[in-house]
């Protein structure tokens, strides 16, 4: 009650402010750069957030942090998919078209999948290495990851993929390639045995 005019004051409420969820997972999916789909989820997030009336306690800073840092989450990981999913076929089918290679004695096709540095004591040393398991093989590829390969002191971006190479008895060996990429071919800059021996299946 007011003693000087006898009115009485009703004190409204202050709206009720809450954290913003929306913009704080769009700030956490813009980070999340090797785990899609999430950095494609983020403008949306982003967006809401910014559209809500509600009072929100740092909801804006944090869904524009993730509208921002979204644009590079997305490219790298529409790039890793990319790899992961639209390279790995093809490089699988190369792989196991130059172990068929080495493996029926046909150097000349094999050295054409070959890149520049490869020598032909190289070449030599594959071809014995998987002649050795006889005839005919059944080769599996797993999925190509790009990440550094050394060939002695070399050390170079490419792409990797480990073949496994079952022979007639049922025993298996795998092998790793690097693989260089231009104009949509792929090339061998090193191929190896990925562990000494065979293991028995």
């Amino acid at each position: 009650m007011d003693d000087n005019d006898g009115s009485t004051q009703v004190q409204i409420p202050a709206p009720k402010v809450r954290r913003g969820i929306l913009a704080l997972l769009s700030a956490l999916c813009g980070l999340a750069f090797c785990a899609p789909p999430l950095p494609f989820l983020t403008p949306f997030l982003g967006f809401a957030a910014l559209r809500s009336r509600k009072p929100q306690i740092g909801g804006r800073a944090a869904a524009w942090t993730g509208i921002v840092l979204s644009i590079p989450s997305s490219i790298f990981a529409g790039w890793y998919l990319y790899i992961y999913y639209g390279l790995s076929a093809p490089a699988g089918e190369f792989a196991k078209a130059f172990i068929t290679d080495l493996s029926s004695g046909n150097r000349t096709a094999a050295a054409i999948k070959c890149d520049s540095d490869v020598s032909p004591a190289e070449l030599d040393k594959w071809t014995i290495a998987v002649a050795k398991l006889g005839t005919p093989l059944r080769v599996e590829c797993g999925p190509v990851v790009y990440n550094g390969a050394f060939k002695g002191e070399d050390r170079r971006f490419a792409y990797t993929i480990v073949a496994t190479v079952t022979d007639p008895s049922g025993a298996t060996e795998s092998f790793d390639f690097a693989l260089f990429r231009s104009d949509g071919a792929f090339r061998v800059w090193t191929f190896s045995p990925e562990s000494p021996g065979k293991a028995k299946q």
